[in-house]
């Protein structure tokens, strides 16, 4: 069973420290609410796997595999910008405009934390399970 993060991570900005608190339920929906905008909800678990980082490929057709992929997701991330403000507004405990001057590496910082935390992927992977579960005795 995946563990979820048990302590919440901080980030510096602009020498300002912020935690990056744990993922709620209300994330979740802000997080498909991002996926919603830049139409890469049918997309996810595609992304979860070319993303994942158990993932031991590191070959060059997979790394050139990542990049693409990465190049897409940015460039569709562009519909969702006001949902990824609030989404890490919400997890950094500030407001959107502070979001909006952080620089791109404390973004990437952030968006690090949260991806390797296994908030997110022991939530779908529960969830998962119960609907396998649900139609196992269906």
């Amino acid at each position: 069973m995946q563990e979820i993060m048990e302590q919440p991570k901080t980030v510096t900005v602009n020498g300002k420290e912020y935690t990056v608190r744990r993922l709620a339920l209300f994330d979740i929906f802000r997080f498909i609410d991002i996926l919603k905008h830049a139409n890469l909800l049918a997309k996810f678990g595609e992304l979860l796997k070319v993303f994942d980082t158990e993932n031991k490929e590191n070959d060059e057709s997979a790394r050139e595999l990542r990049v693409g992929v990465g190049i897409e997701v940015i460039y569709s991330l562009g519909d969702a910008e006001e949902q990824i403000y609030e989404f890490i507004a919400g997890i950094t405990e500030t407001d959107k405009n502070t979001v909006k001057r952080f620089p791109l590496e404390s973004i990437a910082d952030i968006l690090e934390i949260v991806i390797r935390s296994n908030d997110l992927r022991a939530f779908f992977a529960k969830v998962a399970r119960l609907i396998n579960q649900k139609n196992m005795t269906s």
